[in-house]
């Protein structure tokens, strides 16, 4: 009773294999933070000096 009841031979689809271990692996990875604004600065108080212009002279 070891014969197999369907005797054709057995294809693996190889890319199908790997998209489908790609896409079960990338369920895990670590997502990236998004960057958080910085919005409790005021410019215009001179907390911190205006880079966008040159120095003055």
């Amino acid at each position: 009773m070891n014969e197999r009841l369907d005797h054709r031979p057995t294809r693996i689809d190889l890319h199908h294999l790997n998209e489908m271990l790609h896409n079960f692996l990338m369920m895990f990875r670590p997502h990236a933070a998004e960057p958080q604004q910085v919005e409790d600065i005021d410019w215009e108080d001179g907390e911190i000096e205006d880079q966008t212009e040159g120095p003055a002279r």
